[in-house]
C-alpha cells in the first residue's frame, strides 16, 4: 500500500530542550515536518531548523493560532494528503505515526485520534477534567470517545472543510467536534505517551490551568452544538 503524503505540524513554545529530538524522530518516519514557533524566547526555532524542520513563525501566542498558521503554510503550494498534529515536548513517540495513519490509509477514517496510554499519559487532575469534558461531549454529540488528544491525523480535504477558528488550546476539541458535525468517521488508536523532556505543560501542568482549559472547552462544545460558531 502506497503511503499518502504526510506533513507533521509541531506547535512549539520554548521547547529548545526537546524540539530537535522530536523533529528527528518524525523525519525518521519519512514525513515532512513543520515547527510553528509560537513566540519562543529561547532557541526553539534555531534547534528545529538544525534538525531539518521547516519553521513557521507565529508570534501571537496561542496553541490554536500556531496550528492555524501551520495549516495556512501548508496550503501554499502542494498541500499534503494527511496532516498530523503532535506536541513538541517529547511526550509523543514518532514511531507511533504508522499506527495513527493506518485507518486513513485503509479508508476507514477521516480523523484519527491517538489515545494517550502509558505512565506519562495524564496527571490525575487532567484525567478528571478530560472525563468531565468527554461526558459532556457524549451527551451533546451522541458519541463515546476516550480522549481529546494532541496527537491526531486528519485528511487535508476534511481539515480545510472544517473552517477552524479556535485560537487557544481548544483547537483539538474543535477539530473533533467539527468532524462529528460533518459526520466524518473518527477512529481512536492507542499511542504511547511519555513525561515531558523538560519544563512543565502550559495547560495541564497545574490544576488551575487544567480548570481554565476545561471551562473553555466546555463552552466551546456548547457553542458548536447550538451553532453559534457555525457548522461546516
Amino acid at each position: 500500500m502506497t503511503r499518502p503524503s504526510v506533513a507533521v505540524l509541531l506547535p512549539a513554545l520554548d521547547e529548545e530542550g526537546a524540539v530537535a529530538e522530536v523533529v528527528e524522530g518524525f523525519r525518521a518516519q519519512q514525513t515532512r515536518v513543520v515547527v510553528i514557533d509560537n513566540g519562543s524566547r529561547d532557541r526553539t526555532a534555531a534547534r528545529a531548523r538544525s534538525a531539518g524542520a521547516e519553521v513557521v513563525i507565529e508570534p501571537r501566542r496561542g496553541y490554536g493560532r500556531a496550528c492555524l498558521a501551520g495549516i495556512s503554510y501548508l496550503a501554499v503550494g502542494a498541500p499534503p494528503q494527511i496532516v498530523v498534529f503532535a506536541d513538541c515536548d517529547g511526550t509523543v513517540d514518532p514511531r507511533d505515526l504508522p499506527r495513527l495513519l493506518r485507518p486513513m490509509m485503509e479508508r476507514q477514517a477521516e480523523l484519527v485520534l491517538g489515545i494517550r496510554t502509558g505512565a506519562g499519559a495524564l496527571p490525575e487532575h487532567q484525567r478528571l477534567g478530560n472525563r468531565v469534558l468527554l461526558r459532556v461531549v457524549s451527551r451533546l454529540f451522541g458519541t463515546r470517545l476516550c480522549d481529546v488528544p494532541p496527537f491526531r491525523a486528519v485528511g487535508w480535504t476534511t481539515l480545510r472543510t472544517m473552517d477552524l477558528h479556535e485560537a487557544t488550546y481548544g483547537l483539538p476539541l474543535e477539530t473533533l467536534l467539527r468532524a462529528l458535525l460533518m459526520h466524518a468517521r473518527v477512529v481512536e488508536v492507542p499511542v504511547r505517551q511519555y513525561s515531558r523532556r523538560t519544563g512543565r505543560s502550559k495547560v495541564g501542568g497545574t490544576v488551575s490551568g487544567t480548570a481554565r482549559a476545561a471551562v473553555r472547552m466546555l463552552l466551546l462544545s456548547l457553542r458548536l452544538r447550538v451553532g453559534i460558531l457555525g457548522a461546516p
